[in-house]
């Protein structure tokens, strides 16, 4: 396709005057093509990105409950056991099952996503100190029935935009 002092060559000869509805039709076409064709390119990226996000709130689960980041292949392989079952009838079963086998929980990526949700929350809870004008501190300890000391600690303080918020406790055990 040529483009040439308002008409456009296709193939065989000049088609498509200006400002007809053969020619706005035509464009249409094109451009629908064109969207599919750049689909083939965006389609993987979306998928990669959903498969990242869903490792990284799967990673979050883990952590937010104490377990062992080995746990992440344990849960992808309880994924794929119960797809079998729950997706039986399901016309996309296999897009299912390639969505759940892209899901990246090896340990060590677990760990990197856990840390990286750790560097965000530090950097969250920066910019909220430096935007606070009162802020409290609350610190207990407390001793378990197997002589371990737990320190927990929180923090509530008001910003500049009249925001309250609460930092929920957190409990580090001291030897």
């Amino acid at each position: 396709m040529v483009k040439f002092c308002g008409h456009i060559w296709i193939g065989g000869g000049w088609d498509f005057p200006p400002k007809t509805e053969v020619r706005k039709k035509q464009l249409e076409k094109l451009k629908l093509e064109i969207d599919k064709q750049q689909l083939i390119f965006t389609k993987p990226v979306l998928k990669s990105k959903a498969a990242t996000i869903a490792s990284f709130r799967i990673s979050h689960v883990l952590a937010k409950n104490k377990k062992s980041f080995q746990t992440g292949e344990i849960v992808k392989q309880a994924f794929l056991e119960g797809t079998d079952a729950l997706f039986e009838n399901f016309k996309n079963k296999s897009e299912i099952f390639l969505a759940i086998n892209d899901l990246q929980l090896s340990h060590k990526t677990v760990t990197r996503r856990v840390e990286s949700i750790g560097q965000n929350l530090v950097e969250l809870l920066k910019q909220d100190i430096k935007e606070c004008v009162y802020f409290s501190l609350q610190f207990d300890e407390s001793t378990e029935i197997t002589d371990t000391a737990q320190l927990s600690n929180s923090i509530r303080s008001r910003s500049l935009q009249r925001r309250l918020f609460t930092i929920r406790r957190k409990r580090f055990s001291a030897l």
